[in-house]
């Protein structure tokens, strides 16, 4: 990186290597932005912002911006690849429910529905009874 200082040390220009340093990190940047879902007027004013750089600080700055981008955007990836492979656990799953024919103390063979699910943490079994087709009681049983 070249630096030109004149004899006042009171001017810094920044030289055309630093230039196109500064011009390949904001594309690098663009890409991975792309890459991740980013859309194209927001990478387009981001690549801009970066394109603008006047001073050695604005190029820190870009620079830490950039990789906490990366960062963030390999965090998301790594993120996205552990929930298609390993569902996460702490949700609820799905209302499970099946009927079962029952024989009742008179021997009767009646349907009912039987469901399990959580309720606060806490397994539920569900026993539902429909009553002329319409009505519906149930009666949940915690285990």
């Amino acid at each position: 990186m070249e630096i030109e200082k004149n004899m006042d040390n009171e001017t810094v220009k920044i030289s055309n290597g630093v230039a196109c340093a500064s011009a390949l990190l904001a594309s690098a940047c663009a890409e991975a932005a792309e890459s991740v879902g980013a859309h194209r007027a927001d990478v387009a004013s981001a690549v801009n912002s970066g394109l603008a750089i006047q001073t050695p600080a604005d190029i820190i700055t870009l620079t830490a911006a950039a990789a906490t981008g990366l960062r963030g955007a390999a965090t998301l990836e790594s993120r996205a690849t552990s929930i298609l492979q390993f569902p996460d656990r702490n949700k609820e799953p799905v209302k499970l429910a099946a009927k079962l024919s029952i024989i009742t103390p008179s021997e009767q063979k009646v349907l009912r529905l039987v469901s399990i699910h959580l309720k606060h943490r806490q397994l539920m079994l569900c026993l539902e009874k429909k009553y002329m087709g319409v009505l519906t009681t149930s009666e949940e049983c915690k285990t």
